[in-house]
Formats: structure tokens, sequence, C-alpha cells
């Protein structure tokens, strides 16, 4: 009887720090992933920023980049025209606003990018230990912004 209980704790025992194991190397690696994706967003709005020049290439380039890392994110490039306009209520000053634009690949100096990153679905471990254990990491969510300077 005492072999019998000793097995079954013994497979519980197994199982509980398998899925331990497992959890803490889903946490590690969502967690490199978003820092990896982070910066390549970085990079893209830094270059964007600096040179003012933006094709299909290195639109492509961005998702490619940002995809190659595990989570399933969806990323999208905005555009922002400055805009001045007549204040009507002191004649003679203007202030500025800032309008979206569907044009991402011709930019002016001032403009803003915005990058904004969106976590799409799950990864299949993330999904498996939400399952089992109920172990749930905020979506990758952010964004990232910046004004074209030439």
């Amino acid at each position: 009887m005492y072999g019998f209980i000793n097995k079954i704790l013994g497979v519980i025992m197994c199982f509980i720090i398998i899925v331990l194991m497992l959890s803490a190397v889903m946490v590690s690696e969502q967690l490199q992933a978003r820092r990896s994706i982070a910066a390549e967003v970085t990079n893209f709005v830094d270059e964007v920023t600096d040179t003012g020049v933006l094709n299909e290439k290195h639109v492509a380039d961005l998702y490619l980049a940002c995809s190659a890392y595990g989570p399933l994110v969806d990323v999208q490039v905005l555009r922002y025209v400055k805009v001045v306009n007549p204040d009507p209520k002191k004649p003679g000053e203007t202030y500025l606003t800032y309008v979206a634009s569907e044009d991402i690949y011709h930019w002016n100096r001032g403009d803003l990018l915005k990058v904004k990153v969106t976590e799409v679905g799950p990864t299949g471990l993330a999904s498996f230990l939400y399952r089992v254990v109920g172990l749930n990491m905020a979506p990758v969510d952010f964004s990232l912004a910046g004004r074209i300077r030439s």
C-alpha cells in the first residue's frame, strides 16, 4: 500500500516540477522576446527619424524582425502630418495639430512617426501553461513614436 502511494506522490511531484520548469522557461523566453521586439522597433524609429526615409523594404524588414522572436505580433506604422492652423480666437497667431495620414513613405520635417505593436495570439507554450496552471502574461502591447528631424 505504501509503495503505491509513494508512486502516486512521485508522479505528482514530477508533474509539478515539469510544469514549474516549463513556466520558468516560458517567462524567460517571453521577456527576452519582448526586449528584442522593443529594441527592433526602437532602432526602426531612430533610423526613420534621423534619415526621414522610409520605403517598403524597411517596413517589411521591421515586420520580419518582430515576427522572428516568437510571439505573434501585429505591427502598425502610422504617420501624423504636422499642420499649422490659424487660431480663430487670437488673430495673427497659429497653433499646431497633427493629422493622421495613410501615406507612410513620404516624410516632411516635423512629422510624427508612431509604431504600434500588439500581440495577436499567445505562443503554444503560453496557451498550454494557461490551460494547465492558469499562468498568463500580459500581451505585448506598446507604442513608440518619434519626430522626423531631417
